[in-house]
Protein backbone atom coordinates (compact mmCIF):
# COMPACT_ATOMS: atom_id res chain seq x y z
CA UNK A 1 0.00 0.00 0.00
CA UNK A 2 1.32 3.49 -1.01
CA UNK A 3 1.03 6.07 0.63
CA UNK A 4 -1.99 7.91 -1.37
CA UNK A 5 -3.74 4.98 -0.64
CA UNK A 6 -2.65 5.38 3.33
CA UNK A 7 -3.61 8.95 3.16
CA UNK A 8 -7.26 7.89 1.28
CA UNK A 9 -7.86 4.64 3.37
CA UNK A 10 -7.33 7.33 6.86
CA UNK A 11 -9.49 10.30 5.19
CA UNK A 12 -11.99 7.80 4.54
CA UNK A 13 -11.73 6.90 8.11
CA UNK A 14 -12.05 10.08 9.53
CA UNK A 15 -15.07 10.90 6.85
CA UNK A 16 -17.03 7.76 8.89
CA UNK A 17 -15.75 9.44 12.34
CA UNK A 18 -17.03 12.81 11.14
CA UNK A 19 -20.60 10.81 10.50
CA UNK A 20 -20.65 9.32 13.42
CA UNK A 21 -20.07 12.68 15.57
CA UNK A 22 -22.79 14.58 13.55
CA UNK A 23 -25.21 11.66 13.89
CA UNK A 24 -24.29 12.27 18.11
CA UNK A 25 -24.56 16.15 17.64
CA UNK A 26 -27.97 15.61 16.25
CA UNK A 27 -29.10 13.36 19.23
CA UNK A 28 -27.89 15.71 21.37
CA UNK A 29 -29.74 18.70 19.99
CA UNK A 30 -32.94 17.08 19.99
CA UNK A 31 -32.29 15.91 23.05
CA UNK A 32 -31.50 19.68 24.63
CA UNK A 33 -34.93 20.92 22.14
CA UNK A 34 -36.62 18.52 24.73
CA UNK A 35 -35.16 19.50 27.66
CA UNK A 36 -35.78 23.13 26.47
CA UNK A 37 -39.94 22.19 25.59
CA UNK A 38 -40.19 20.11 29.62
CA UNK A 39 -38.39 23.20 30.99
CA UNK A 40 -41.17 25.71 29.26
CA UNK A 41 -43.77 23.42 30.45
CA UNK A 42 -42.45 23.34 33.97
CA UNK A 43 -42.42 27.03 33.67
CA UNK A 44 -46.28 27.21 32.70
CA UNK A 45 -47.31 25.08 35.66
CA UNK A 46 -45.07 26.38 38.24
CA UNK A 47 -46.67 30.24 37.25
CA UNK A 48 -50.12 28.41 37.40
CA UNK A 49 -49.58 27.25 41.14
CA UNK A 50 -48.15 30.31 42.05
CA UNK A 51 -51.50 32.17 40.74
CA UNK A 52 -53.13 29.31 42.58
CA UNK A 53 -51.27 30.42 45.89
CA UNK A 54 -51.77 33.85 45.88
CA UNK A 55 -55.59 33.27 45.28
CA UNK A 56 -55.31 30.69 48.32
CA UNK A 57 -53.75 33.10 50.52
CA UNK A 58 -56.37 36.03 49.65
CA UNK A 59 -58.59 33.18 50.31
CA UNK A 60 -57.72 32.80 53.66
CA UNK A 61 -56.68 36.55 54.92
CA UNK A 62 -60.47 36.85 53.81
CA UNK A 63 -61.44 33.91 56.05
CA UNK A 64 -59.59 34.94 58.66
CA UNK A 65 -60.82 38.83 58.44
CA UNK A 66 -64.24 36.94 58.60
CA UNK A 67 -63.28 34.69 61.51
CA UNK A 68 -62.09 37.87 63.77
CA UNK A 69 -65.09 39.52 63.05
CA UNK A 70 -67.22 36.74 64.22
CA UNK A 71 -65.10 36.33 67.25
CA UNK A 72 -65.64 40.20 68.24
CA UNK A 73 -69.11 39.68 67.29
CA UNK A 74 -69.01 36.80 70.07
CA UNK A 75 -67.75 39.04 72.28
CA UNK A 76 -70.18 41.65 71.87
CA UNK A 77 -72.83 39.02 72.36
CA UNK A 78 -71.44 37.50 75.73
CA UNK A 79 -70.23 40.89 77.06
CA UNK A 80 -74.37 42.11 76.75
CA UNK A 81 -75.49 38.38 78.04
CA UNK A 82 -72.45 38.90 81.13
CA UNK A 83 -74.08 42.76 81.49
CA UNK A 84 -78.16 41.42 81.36
CA UNK A 85 -76.97 38.78 84.13
CA UNK A 86 -75.40 40.84 86.70
CA UNK A 87 -78.52 43.48 86.60
CA UNK A 88 -80.52 40.09 87.33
Amino acid sequence: MNNEEKILEILIQMQAEQVKTNQRLDGLEQGQSKLEQGQAETNRRLESLEAGQAETNCRLESLEHGQAKIEVEHGDKLGALLDGYKLL
